[in-house]
This record gives structure tokens, C-alpha cells and sequence, in this order.
């Protein structure tokens, strides 16, 4: 009975280790309501992450650069580039903008559970500029 209960604690401790890095948000693009995940990338102040529609099963794959406050994420549906988030984080939230060509919603995500350690620099400054349409 004890090694079965020291197997299920392993399981436990496992489990809980593999999301230690994730961020979960909830929130809305425009009038939309999404579920969002971040990790760490594999380089240095890299994200990367998914999100769905309310109601919908399919994921959008994200990834992304930070510095300081903000984010710049690439939106991917089946390798195909549809959208970028441009966002800042202001305490528990990332508030900022969607862009695909001429279209941008607004963007509203509160943390919901997981780790915010994905949204801290991994070093001290970054040169970074992010790249907007027509720069």
C-alpha cells in the first residue's frame, strides 16, 4: 500500500512540475471570449502557447518575443501565419491589440491559474523592436 501511494505522490509531483512554467488566461479579442497558454520559449525571452475560442475545441498556435512589458506573438493555424498580438502586461493582465492585415481587435487577458515565470526576462535587457506593418 505504501508504494502504491509513494507512486501516486510521484505522479502527482510530475504532473505538477510539467505546468510549472505555463500561464493560463482567459479573456476576450475583440467581442470573443479565448482561453490562452504560455510557456518559455526554447531561446532566451521566447513564448510560446496556444488559444481557442469559447466553445470551440481547435488551437491556434502562438509564439512570440518579450521585453519588458511587452509581447509580440505570432498567430499560426496549420502553419500558416493569420494573426499577431501586439500586448503589454499591466499587473495580472495583457491588454493591448490582434492584428491580421487591416483588421485589429482590442485584447483583454487576465491570468487564470499556472506560472507568470514565462513572462519574466531571462536577462537583464534586450534590444528588441517589434515588427510592425509598414516599419
Amino acid at each position: 500500500m505504501k508504494l502504491f501511494q509513494l507512486l501516486i505522490f510521484a505522479v502527482l509531483i510530475i504532473s505538477a512540475n510539467a505546468n510549472a512554467e505555463v500561464l493560463f488566461l482567459r479573456g476576450k479579442i475583440g467581442t470573443y471570449g479565448v482561453e490562452m497558454s504560455l510557456d518559455k520559449g526554447e531561446k532566451e525571452n521566447t513564448l510560446v502557447g496556444k488559444y481557442n475560442y469559447a466553445g470551440k475545441k481547435s488551437f491556434l498556435t502562438i509564439k512570440g518575443d518579450i521585453a519588458e512589458n511587452i509581447i509580440y506573438l505570432e498567430e499560426y493555424y496549420h502553419d500558416n501565419q493569420t494573426g499577431t498580438f501586439y500586448l503589454e502586461r499591466i499587473n495580472d493582465s495583457l491588454i493591448g491589440k490582434w492584428v491580421q492585415g487591416t483588421k485589429s481587435y482590442d485584447v483583454s487577458l487576465v491570468e487564470t491559474g499556472g506560472s507568470a515565470d514565462c513572462l519574466e526576462l531571462s536577462w537583464c535587457y534586450r534590444t528588441f523592436r517589434p515588427r510592425f506593418t509598414g516599419d
